[in-house]
Formats: C-alpha cells, sequence, structure tokens
C-alpha cells in the first residue's frame, strides 16, 4: 500500500524543492558565466583542443541537466499551488511518501513511471 503524503510532509517537500530551485538557479547562472569566461579565452593550440572541447562537452551536458531539472522542480511547485502534487500524472493514484521524499519533483508513481521508461519513443521523438 502507497503512502500518501501528510500537510507536514507536503511543508518540508515543499521547502526541498525551494532549496533545490535556488541551487539550481545559482548552478546555472555559474556554468552560463564559466560558458562566456572560456569563449572570452580561447585557447589555440592543437594539444589543448581534444581536452577543451571534452571540457566544454561536459558544461553543456550539466547545462541541460540542470535546465531540465529545474523545469521538473518548477512544475512540482506548481502541482504544490495546484493541489494535484503528489498524485500520478497518468493514473491519478498517489505517488508516495518514499518516493516523493527521495525525488520530490516526481511527477509519476512507480508502476506507471517505468511504463513510461519502457514505451517505445513517438514518431517525431529521437530515442533516448
Amino acid at each position: 500500500m502507497t503512502k500518501r503524503i501528510t500537510r507536514k510532509d507536503e511543508a518540508e517537500l515543499k521547502r526541498t524543492l525551494q532549496l533545490l530551485h535556488g541551487r539550481l538557479l545559482d548552478d546555472l547562472t555559474e556554468l552560463e558565466e564559466d560558458a562566456v569566461g572560456s569563449a572570452d579565452h580561447p585557447v589555440d593550440t592543437k594539444s589543448n583542443e581534444g581536452t577543451l572541447e571534452a571540457a566544454q562537452e561536459a558544461e553543456l551536458e550539466m547545462l541541460e541537466e540542470d535546465e531540465r531539472l529545474l523545469h521538473e522542480v518548477v512544475a512540482a511547485l506548481r502541482r504544490l499551488e495546484a493541489g494535484t502534487y503528489g498524485a500520478c500524472e497518468d493514473c491519478d493514484e498517489p505517488i508516495g511518501r518514499e518516493r516523493l521524499h527521495e525525488l520530490p519533483y516526481a511527477r509519476r508513481c512507480v508502476a506507471c513511471e517505468t511504463t513510461f521508461e519502457h514505451a517505445p519513443p513517438l514518431a517525431d521523438e529521437e530515442p533516448a
């Protein structure tokens, strides 16, 4: 049986989401500043090209992941405001207290998330 979240859980999870939101904004600002700074100081030596490209690619991946997480956190905060937080977007059953404490921006219960992750991509989507 999945335990629903209590009002106390909800308040705690809201605070967690707000802290995560702030941290992600800080991280994104720092990553963007680093990207601008590295563009201002290009390295011309051939020996450093591969290392520089790998570092830029890693920074871009971190930036994209932080942007994705920020989107999820904002969506979770909106669900809190709308009163739909904690309900699975697919089956409308409770997501579960333990899952939300581990992943406070979860949109789906474990069963629906598993189905979602194993579903074939839509025709207009690229495979993951």
